[in-house]
């Protein structure tokens, strides 16, 4: 009769431990899970669309129904011209300036100098001596040291041209405006180039991140995320 008492008892107290053992489980999976979902849901608004509900396609923002594309303008030495090279370029300028029809805004902005282009082009060239290959890493060393100094930057000048209504009808209409900017502003000798899908990403990137070191990423391989780590802000450039 003790025996059974004891093995009653026994069967209570396992039952109990049991119970209480699933409880904690089910308990620590929950909360895993909730940290996961906030990470995902942290994760997911890094993302362009849902930062600015627009996507990049054909080097063209979308936005509902708004369109625009992004064109990076060069400058002019205005101060070293004569006063006739002067009013001749106030001229194509305002002429320029009234044949605007559509939604244009300027923008200006700061930017780190990236030579990695460069120094890309030069480390594959083969030295045809021993001097020229001091040369070269030297020269290698001193675009490196100048691309990574926070000290140095340029002024960059950008053109935003933008269009409302059906997408169809923006192509057509974005190209025909775009020509005719670069056709004027080619009188008055001022480069001007459409910006490309990555070089959109990665003008608002650099917008987002100025404290990052990293200047230049290929979006087709890292997506379309935003935002930089605070990890990843002392991270050499690309």
């Amino acid at each position: 009769m003790i025996l059974m008492i004891i093995f009653l008892i026994l069967s209570v107290i396992v039952v109990i431990a049991t119970a209480i053992y699933l409880k904690r489980k089910n308990k620590q999976t929950s909360i895993k899970n909730v940290s996961a979902q906030k990470e995902n849901k942290k994760k997911k608004s890094k993302q362009l669309k849902d930062l600015f509900d627009i996507k990049v396609k054909d080097s063209i923002i979308c936005s509902n129904n708004r369109y625009s594309c992004i064109l990076r303008i060069g400058s002019i030495d205005y101060h070293m011209l004569s006063e006739n090279e002067q009013e001749v370029i106030e001229n194509i300028l305002m002429q320029t300036a009234v044949s605007f029809d559509g939604y244009i805004q300027f923008f200006s902005t700061t930017e780190n100098i990236d030579t990695s282009e460069i120094i890309d082009k030069i480390q594959k060239t083969k030295p045809l001596n021993y001097q020229i290959k001091i040369y070269k890493d030297n020269l290698i060393s001193y675009l490196s040291n100048l691309m990574n100094s926070r000290n140095i930057s340029i002024l960059k000048n950008y053109i935003v041209i933008s269009y409302t209504g059906l997408y169809k009808d923006a192509m057509q209409e974005l190209d025909r405006r775009i020509l005719n900017l670069k056709s004027n502003l080619l009188k008055v000798k001022v480069q001007c180039d459409l910006l490309t899908d990555n070089d959109i990403y990665n003008l608002l990137y650099r917008e987002l991140n100025k404290n990052s070191n990293i200047s230049k990423i290929n979006f087709n391989e890292k997506g379309d995320d935003l935002i930089v780590k605070k990890k990843e802000k002392s991270k050499r450039r690309n």
